[in-house]
C-alpha cells in the first residue's frame, strides 16, 4: 500500500509539473504566433524601403502597397508614393498622399519632406489645378525643407501660370542656398522666365545678391564670392561706391589665399573680405 501511495504521489507531481510546462509552453507558442503575425508587415516595410533604396521602385511599390501600419503611416506613405512617382505615375502618388493627407502625423519627421513630395506629384501632374493645389499645401506646411521646398514651390507657381511669384521663389534657392542642385535648377528656371518675361523680369535686389556672396563665402568659396562682389559692386550707382569698389582689394588676397599662404594672410585676407561685405551691404541699403 505504501509503494502504491507513493508511485501516485510521484505520478501526480510529475502530471503537475508536465500541466505547467504545457501551459507555459501554449503560452509561449501564442505569443510567438502573435509576433510572427505582426512581423510580415514590418519585413513587408523593411522589404520596400530596401527596394527604394536600390532603385528597384517597382519592387517597392508591390511591398509597399496595402500596406497597413498602426503606428508607421508615414514611413509607408512616403516610401510608397517616392517609389511610384519615380516609376512614372505622378497619379498613383498624388492618390497615395492623399489618402494618408487626412490622418497626417504632424509631428512625423517626415512631415515637411511629405509635403514637399505631395507638391512635386501635384506639379508632375502637368495641370495648372494640380499646381495650384501643390502651392496650398507648401504654404500651409508648418516645416519646409530647404532648398527643396523653394524650387517645387516655383515650379508650383510656374505650373500656375504665377511667373512673377515663380521667379520669387527660385530666387530665394538660387540666392539664399548657393552651390547646391537646387541653386543650379533654380538658375535655369531664372533665365527660362527671364527669356519668356522679358523687361517684366523683375532685378534681384541689391541685398539678395549680397546674401549670396555672403552665403559663398560662410562656404568657403573664395573665388565666386569674389567675382559676386566684384560683379555687385560694378552695378551700383556711382554715387554709392564711394570712390573705389572693396571687393577687387579682398579678392587679390582671397586668391592668393587659395594659391597658399600662410595663416596669418588667410585670417587677414578673410577679414578683409568680411569688410568688404559690410561696406557692400552698407552701399546696397543706401
Amino acid at each position: 500500500m505504501t509503494m502504491n501511495v507513493c508511485w501516485v504521489a510521484i505520478t501526480r507531481v510529475r502530471w503537475s509539473r508536465a500541466r505547467w510546462f504545457s501551459l507555459g509552453w501554449c503560452s509561449l507558442a501564442a505569443m510567438s504566433a502573435l509576433a510572427f503575425a505582426a512581423e510580415p508587415e514590418t519585413a513587408r516595410l523593411g522589404h520596400g524601403v530596401n527596394a527604394y533604396d536600390l532603385h528597384d521602385y517597382g519592387t517597392a511599390v508591390q511591398s509597399l502597397r496595402g500596406l497597413q501600419i498602426k503606428r508607421l503611416p508615414d514611413y509607408t506613405a512616403y516610401y510608397l508614393a517616392w517609389s511610384e512617382l519615380l516609376s512614372g505615375s505622378p497619379e498613383a502618388a498624388v492618390k497615395t498622399l492623399d489618402a494618408y493627407r487626412p490622418k497626417a502625423i504632424e509631428s512625423s519627421p517626415l512631415a515637411g519632406k511629405i509635403a514637399v513630395l505631395h507638391a512635386r506629384a501635384l506639379v508632375d501632374l502637368k495641370q495648372p489645378a494640380a499646381a495650384t493645389r501643390a502651392i496650398e499645401i507648401l504654404n500651409s506646411a508648418n516645416i519646409i525643407p530647404q532648398p527643396e521646398g523653394a524650387f517645387i514651390l516655383g515650379m508650383a507657381y510656374e505650373g500656375a501660370g504665377d511667373r512673377l511669384n515663380a521667379v520669387l521663389s527660385y530666387r530665394k534657392a538660387y540666392y539664399e542656398y548657393p552651390v547646391t542642385d537646387f541653386a543650379i535648377q533654380s538658375q535655369v528656371a531664372l533665365e527660362r522666365l527671364r527669356g519668356v518675361m522679358g523687361s517684366n523680369f523683375p532685378a534681384a535686389s541689391p541685398a539678395e545678391r549680397l546674401a549670396r556672396a555672403r552665403h559663398l563665402l560662410e562656404l568657403r568659396d573664395y573665388r565666386t564670392a569674389t567675382a559676386e562682389y566684384n560683379e555687385l559692386a560694378g552695378s551700383l550707382p556711382e554715387p554709392a561706391r564711394t570712390g573705389r569698389r572693396p571687393a577687387p582689394s579682398g579678392g587679390a588676397k582671397l586668391a592668393r589665399h587659395r594659391a597658399g599662404g600662410t595663416w596669418r594672410d588667410r585670417s587677414i585676407d578673410q577679414a578683409r573680405a568680411q569688410q568688404d561685405h559690410q561696406q557692400l551691404y552698407d552701399q546696397a541699403r543706401r
